[in-house]
This record gives C-alpha cells, structure tokens and sequence, in this order.
C-alpha cells in the first residue's frame, strides 16, 4: 500500500487510543 493508503488506518487507530484514554480519565 501507498503511505497515503496507511495514513488513515493510523488515524483511526490513533483516534481508537485516544478515545480510550478519555474515557479512562
């Protein structure tokens, strides 16, 4: 795949963990 093409999978991963510590706090 094109660093294009992984940019928003990392985002929605990245988004995923910063839900998760949102709610944690």
């Amino acid at each position: 795949k094109n660093a294009l093409a992984r940019i928003p999978e990392s985002l929605g991963l990245l988004s995923r963990l910063i839900r998760l510590d949102l709610h944690q706090n």
